[in-house]
């Protein structure tokens, strides 16, 4: 039988192994001779006890290499269930876990690790030792050889335009240690560094330059009187001799609109041209600083020991490092154990473009520090931390980096800014007229994506239309493109979302997800099924006639909007709109169809309904009051079949001059235009002419409470059918609509 290293080597990514089993492996393989000395060395004792099966338990060792560093866990059961656990998928079901750790040969130089897929089933890495502190010169100096090494090797990280020059900078006064920092406008372009942090909830005293102390920080900014954060970081600038440093709250004039919104604006150019941006993920408030003591460079955390590492098993090389593995990445064999775990950096809207903007970065979050670059991610301890995880914010920040400054515009370059929305959307903000504001950078980085070259991805996106072109300055409306307008219409709010600070101000149009406080997800591909082996199809419903977009600063068209409306034409049909109570919300619940488990959950259930009666459940933007109760006469009418007659039930009138029918509120009075729909054909049902699968998006709307003559949107309502006839629009009418 193949010992465990064995089953790693052919293409098994995890493997497990009895403690009996293993020892006889030993014998003959080194590497697992290698393994049992270090688990004897971090768990004295018990290899002997469950080989002898004290107590009635049984040994077995897992070995995980899904992630690097591969992960060593120690697990034990009773006896009687060895061959269940031998043969069972789930062979670690009733398996408790004694230890987990990973273990590496400690490394005698500094190392800037390249991703080399031949290593990836080395059993000891070759790793260092974490600074115990990271404001101690040894850490400065590791980072600066990441740094160096970056700057003079790597040519896809260098900044896109040498010739930018932020307005203002502060000088660290590398060159005059006792001399305090000060601002200045630099005439010609230097080097600098960019901070991104988390201000923190609690603001009072935080320095600031407002137009009272602009003169004086021109000569000085105290250090003493800087918050800890900004601080450590010129602290930080000093030891990696980076003269200069961009903070957002020195470098603009806080109490001036003029210059916080020409600033704002060219957040874009000030990180992605950045000769490093420091990174701080902790701590939370700018008040606490992030330079000092490192738990991972505790001795507590990483043990050294002396073990002869043979030179088959990856030495040679005596002294070995082990340190834990936290038990919730346990059962996670596919290196995403932070796939959960936010960072207070993170959380923020601001730090998103401030993370994918950088083509270098250094992280700090008390841990350890760590690297992150265009070509190489990796932590202070040494080895690679690229994890492929997709659907995941960790792989949208490498694809992105890497992509767009040369990458191309195409159907799957526009996936990626719903990606980038949609990640945006789960992250908060303070102020709400921010919204746009803090991922105006991200579009102007999307905007000079160069036109792709090679078709090799053009064929590899099932949207049945060719690629949108390369989008324009003009063709960006309030976050959304005007070359894929309608399917970017196709959003529905996830969760709602705490109430924004200035509630009364003017956010966005309805039709934009910036209007909306919670995270959104956008529903514009098709969630057919039953015919997999087919793609689908997408019909366009609705056409564009125009969009007009007032942005604040006329010189920043992806900045923050005045007022703003879209003009679609396509079939638009009277509805009646019901908010369910939660006893017949329970009970629509359970008969919801299959395709929209994947909806977000609702308190309180959202129906309409048109001539035919037929309720269809959509998705709000906002929450609203329960309008129909299970006492109602209407209750079960709506959940259920309508028995046509009763009162209230039937539609006078179908288009825009529908009247509502005797004792409906003026609320519960909408409208759904017919967006696109997702159609899936099979050879015998197309030579028909007719789909056997289909998804149809529409929108709801009312009335604009401000013009009478306009509509805004409410919510967004998806419906699955065997055909696209779809039975609420079948008296429908082509109209054009204004939506602000």
């Amino acid at each position: 039988m193949d010992c465990l290293h064995a089953k790693i080597r052919e293409n098994c990514y995890a493997a497990n192994e009895f403690v009996t089993d293993l020892r006889a492996s030993a014998n003959t393989c080194l590497e697992c001779d290698l393994l049992l000395r270090v688990v004897e060395e971090y768990t004295p004792g018990w290899l002997d006890a469950r080989a002898n099966g004290i107590g009635s338990l049984e040994g077995v060792i897992l070995l995980d290499h899904w992630s690097r560093p591969g992960k060593v866990f120690l697990k034990e059961g009773p006896a009687g269930n060895f061959d269940g656990w031998r043969n069972s998928a789930k062979w670690f079901d009733g398996l408790q876990t004694v230890a987990s750790f990973s273990f590496f040969r400690k490394a005698k130089e500094e190392l800037v690790p390249e991703r080399d897929n031949s290593l990836r089933r080395v059993v000891a890495w070759e790793s260092l030792a974490v600074v115990e502190d990271s404001s101690l010169a040894s850490a400065f100096d590791r980072a600066g050889k990441w740094l160096t090494h970056c700057v003079d090797h790597d040519e896809k990280c260098r900044i896109p335009n040498p010739s930018y020059m932020p307005r203002r900078l502060l000088n660290v006064g590398t060159w005059e240690p006792d001399r305090e920092p000060f601002l200045f406008e630099p005439a010609v372009p230097v080097p600098y560094a960019c901070l991104s942090y988390c201000w923190g909830a609690d603001t009072t005293g935080v320095l600031t330059t407002t137009t009272r102390n602009l003169d004086a920080h021109y000569s000085a900014v105290p250090m003493l009187a800087m918050p800890m954060t900004v601080r450590d970081a010129v602290i930080l600038c000093r030891g990696l001799k980076v003269d200069n440093i961009w903070v957002d709250s020195l470098c603009i004039v806080q109490d001036d609109a003029t210059d916080w919104l020409q600033q704002s604006a060219e957040m874009r150019d000030i990180y992605a041209n950045s000769h490093l941006t420091v990174a701080v993920l902790e701590p939370a408030s700018c008040k606490l600083g992030f330079l000092g003591e490192q738990k991972f460079g505790k001795p507590d955390w990483q043990r050294e020991c002396i073990i002869n590492v043979p030179k088959e098993a990856g030495g040679p090389g005596s002294r070995v490092l082990l340190r834990p593995v936290e038990a919730k990445t346990e059962h996670n064999f596919k290196g995403d154990e932070d796939e959960d775990e936010r960072c207070s950096l993170d959380t923020r809207g601001w730090c998103l473009q401030e993370s994918l903007l950088p083509n270098r970065r250094l992280c700090f979050n008390g841990r350890e520090m760590s690297w992150e670059c265009l070509s190489r991610k990796t932590c202070e301890c040494g080895h690679v931390l690229w994890t492929y995880r997709p659907d995941s914010y960790g792989r949208l920040g490498g694809e992105i980096k890497k992509g767009y400054e040369k990458a191309h515009w195409d159907r799957s370059s526009h996936r990626d800014w719903i990606r980038i929305v949609q990640e945006y959307s789960e992250r908060s903000l303070t102020q709400g007229t921010d919204k746009l504001r803090a991922i105006s950078g991200l579009a102007k980085m999307i905007l000079d994506a160069p036109p792709r070259q090679s078709p090799a991805r053009r064929f590899n996106f099932p949207m049945g239309l060719p690629p949108p072109p390369k989008p324009t300055i003009q063709s960006y409306a309030a976050g959304l493109w005007k070359d894929s307008f309608i399917p970017e219409l196709a959003w529905i709010v996830k969760g709602f979302g705490p109430s924004l600070n200035n509630p009364i101000c003017y956010l966005a149009p309805s039709w934009s997800w910036a209007s909306v406080s919670g995270s959104v997800r956008f529903h514009d591909t098709s969630k057919g099924g039953m015919i997999r082996k087919y793609s689908p199809i997408r019909r366009m419903d609705c056409t564009l006639d125009g969009v007009v977009c007032e942005t604040i600063l006329a010189s920043d068209p992806t900045g923050p909007v005045k007022s703003a409306h879209a003009i679609l034409r396509g079939p638009l049909v009277s509805v009646d709109l019901a908010i369910l109570d939660s006893t017949l919300s329970a009970i629509w619940d359970r008969k919801r169809d299959w395709h929209m488990a994947d909806h977000p959950t609702r308190p309180h259930t959202s129906l309409v309904r048109g001539k035919g009666l037929q309720s269809i459940e959509v998705f709000l933007d906002r929450p609203r009051e329960v309008s129909v109760y299970d006492r109602d006469p209407q209750g079960k009418c709506w959940i259920g079949k309508c028995v046509k007659g009763h009162q209230g039930c039937l539609l006078e009138g179908n288009g825009l001059d529908r009247t509502n029918a005797a004792g409906t509120d003026a609320k519960d009075l909408a409208y759904c235009l017919r967006l696109f729909t997702w159609e899936t054909y099979t050879r015998k049902i197309q030579d028909q002419g007719r789909p056997a699968e289909s998804d149809v998006r529409f929108l709801v709307l009312q009335r604009s409470p401000t013009d009478q003559a306009a509509f805004e949107r409410i919510g967004l309502g998806n419906w699955h059918g065997g055909d696209s006839n779809m039975p609420l629009f079948s008296a429908a009418e082509t109209s054009s609509v204004k939506i602000v």
